[in-house]
């Protein structure tokens, strides 16, 4: 090849290629039952009422989801953790005990959907072809422990370079956990996500750079996404990207709800959310009863005409 010559991927070396990023809202505007209320009121869920087989993580678990109705596990195991004082080795080995339980009981239970029966209209199906047929492939980083490869196919589309950020059902390594900033007890730590040998949040910090079009599905940016997201929000806010063109950035969520909370917690990542909306293409897409189909096909119309090059 000579210095005049170039192939394609020459061509848009320099542009940034498609950034997905995915949490279980995906997986739920798919309408795979994949929360964790799902799993707390399956049979796989290990735990039930005066169980005594288990210790007293066991208890905590069941009395706050099933008795109090709070389903939210990553919450319910912070709140355990912070508290919890342990005095010997036996409570220590037996709270273990019912933490692989209930990591094991969640992977059981999400192993047992057919994801081959996908909602194939819904709005994140769309996405996911859309984001397919662009000239290069998006690069992926899924929250989710489900193969996007199996779920892909079954909606027309083909996916196969997925990061898991948290682990997958595939390599039977699912993270499941709390995040750094809630401080354990003592002889706790087995609860941080990061403690988990399958844990692989690496590539998602560094990959905000490289990227001129990033598309976030299913995610609440909360406290809990905050070490992911805070400083690339920081980043938009202060100009740092302000080069020929803005970053395009749009999130994806349920409802208003959730499109007012998700606000919320960028207030909460950085000051300038005037700024960011200043020095970026970015917005918030609600995906309940297509609400947004106009900002959707915006979405998609981007991600093809982007990648229309007279050769």
């Amino acid at each position: 090849m000579n210095s005049t010559e170039m192939t394609t991927t020459d061509l848009f070396q320099n542009e940034g290629n498609t950034l997905l990023i995915f949490g279980n809202g995906l997986d739920l505007d798919l309408e795979y039952p994949t929360s964790y209320k799902d799993y707390f009121l399956s049979n796989h869920f290990p735990f039930v009422n005066n169980d005594q087989s288990c210790h007293s993580l066991g208890h905590f678990v069941y009395d706050k989801g099933i008795q109090d109705k709070w389903y939210n596990v990553e919450n319910i195991l912070a709140e355990y953790g912070s508290g919890v004082r342990y005095t010997n080795e036996k409570d220590i080995q037996g709270d273990k005990e019912d933490y692989q339980k209930l990591v094991q009981g969640l992977a059981d239970y999400l192993n047992s959907i057919d994801y081959k029966r996908p909602r194939k209209d819904s709005i994140a199906a769309n996405i996911l072809r859309a984001a397919n047929d662009t000239l290069l492939p998006p690069t992926i980083y899924t929250f989710n422990y489900t193969d996007l490869e199996v779920i892909s196919a079954a909606i027309g589309a083909e996916y196969t370079n997925v990061h898991h950020v948290h682990g997958s059902l595939k390599n039977n390594d699912i993270v499941l956990g709390v995040g750094e900033y809630v401080k354990l007890g003592e002889n706790a730590s087995y609860l941080h996500k990061t403690s988990n040998l399958g844990y692989n949040a690496g590539g998602i910090l560094n990959a905000f750079d490289s990227y001129d079009t990033i598309i976030i599905f299913g995610l609440s940016l909360s406290q809990v996404d905050y070490p992911y997201f805070e400083d690339f929000f920081k980043d938009v806010a202060s100009r740092k990207y302000m080069g020929d063109k803005k970053k395009y950035i749009r999130v994806f969520t349920s409802d208003e709800k959730s499109r007012l909370e998700i606000l919320d917690n960028l207030r909460g990542m950085n000051s300038g959310l005037i700024k960011l909306r200043g020095y970026s293409d970015f917005d918030i897409i609600r995906t309940k009863e297509d609400i947004d189909m106009l900002k959707v096909q915006d979405v998609i119309d981007h991600l093809k005409v982007r990648w229309e090059v007279d050769l």
